[in-house]
Order: C-alpha cells, then sequence, then structure tokens
C-alpha cells in the first residue's frame, strides 16, 4: 500500500528557510510520495522575503506537482499591488497606487517586501521594476486556494463545501466543514489563540492546535507564529 507523505509548512512571513529544514523532517526530495505544502503567507514583518521567493522559485522547478503553494491572507496584498500597477502604470511614468491596499500592506508589515522583491513604491516605474513585477506575477499566478488530497484538505484560514476558500476568516475553526476530511490550516497563530478555547499537542513532528468546540471536521493551526513549524502528514492510498 502506498503512503503518501506532506509536509506542510504555514506563515513563513520573510523568516529563514531552506530545504534542510524539510530534510530533518524525514523529507526524501528523491521520494515521488514526498510533497511540501506551503500553506500561505510568504513575505511581510521579517527581513528574508527575497530568499523566501529564491527559495520557492527553486523548488517548484525542481518538484513540480510536489511543491503545493497556497494563497494567503498577505499573498492578497501582492496580487492587488500587482494588478494596480499593470492597469494603471506605464514604463517610465510615476508609479500609483491603490492608497488603501498599499496603507493596510505597510501596516502589516509590507514594508521590506516591496523595496525587497519589487524596488522603491516612489517615482518612476523604471525596467527593473517592470522585471521585478513580472517575477512576483509569475510567483502569484502558481498560487492556489486549496489543495485537496484523498484524506486532506489544506488552505489558508477557510474554506466551504463549495470549494471556496476564505484567505481571511477566522471563525472556521470553531465551526468546520462538512467532510469526512481533516482541514489543515495557518492564518492563526499559536501566539494568539486562547488555550482555553484551543488543545495544542504535537503531531507529524510539529505542534498542532484545534479547537475545543465540535466542529463538523477535524481541524488542525498549524501557524505556531514562527514560521518554523513543519508537521508531516501521513496519508495511506486506496
Amino acid at each position: 500500500m502506498k503512503t503518501n507523505k506532506y509536509f506542510a509548512l504555514s506563515d513563513i512571513h520573510g523568516r529563514d528557510i531552506s530545504i534542510q529544514a524539510f530534510e530533518d523532517k524525514g523529507f526524501d526530495i528523491k521520494n515521488r510520495n514526498h510533497y511540501i505544502v506551503l500553506v500561505g503567507d510568504y513575505f511581510d514583518r521579517n527581513p528574508l522575503n527575497l530568499k523566501v521567493l529564491r527559495f520557492i522559485e527553486k523548488y517548484r522547478k525542481r518538484l513540480n506537482s510536489r511543491f503545493i503553494t497556497l494563497i494567503g491572507n498577505h499573498d492578497e496584498f501582492v496580487f492587488k499591488f500587482i494588478d494596480h500597477i499593470e492597469k494603471n502604470v506605464m514604463v517610465g511614468e510615476s508609479l500609483t497606487h491603490d492608497e488603501e491596499n498599499l496603507d493596510r500592506w505597510l501596516r502589516n508589515g509590507g514594508d521590506q517586501t516591496i523595496r525587497q522583491l519589487f524596488g522603491p513604491y516612489k517615482g518612476r516605474y523604471t525596467q527593473t521594476k517592470a522585471k521585478n513585477l513580472a517575477r512576483l506575477k509569475s510567483f502569484y499566478a502558481e498560487l492556489k486556494g486549496f489543495y485537496e488530497t484523498q484524506d486532506y484538505i489544506f488552505t489558508h484560514a477557510a474554506i466551504n463545501e463549495e470549494r471556496v476558500y476564505d484567505a481571511w476568516d477566522r471563525e472556521f475553526p470553531h465551526i468546520g466543514l462538512d467532510t469526512h476530511k481533516t482541514v489543515i490550516i495557518g492564518h492563526s497563530s499559536h501566539t494568539y489563540l486562547d488555550k482555553e478555547l484551543f488543545d495544542f499537542y504535537e503531531y507529524g513532528g510539529g505542534i498542532v492546535a484545534q479547537s475545543k468546540a465540535k466542529t463538523k471536521c477535524p481541524i488542525l493551526d498549524i501557524d505556531n507564529g514562527h514560521g518554523n513549524n513543519i508537521v508531516v502528514f501521513e496519508e495511506k492510498i486506496i
């Protein structure tokens, strides 16, 4: 019987990342049944955003369908930034921005991200910035709202029966989804979860949080607030 292993990590937020960290949890890059699933929120708040982007680009090419990247709420800031510039600014013109999106992004730690991955967000839209924007667009184009397997559904924050995802919702861990599958999320850091409402325990080599409320399906939150909580989920394929 074949066993798939999913090495899941959420909310990196511009922190250090390496393939060694996954290998330390048992990931074998040559094993076709080993997958890496990144559960959104790659950038902002910390200084290694470019390293995170390079890691994702490298292993997308090397692992192909065995390297899954999901969209988080912070990644939506990136998309809106790209969308506004593409629709409103030509190379050589002065940069303009969707001020509401930009202000919100900056308040959530986006300044380093923009400067590292795009360039100064003031001044003119240069050829270099256009190339950087195209690179970000390629990054964004590969993000998925969720990833579903025989036994699991991975998504950043919430999903419903119609498989419509919401990268911002924080009520989902107390409600759940009508399915027999286990749902894996990030988004809500363990640091801020109420210990009277959640259980925290070791699972798959990492730590997960699970609401004490009775939900329709098991929901495991793997965002430990430090961007290094790799959790391994096993699945025996029937």
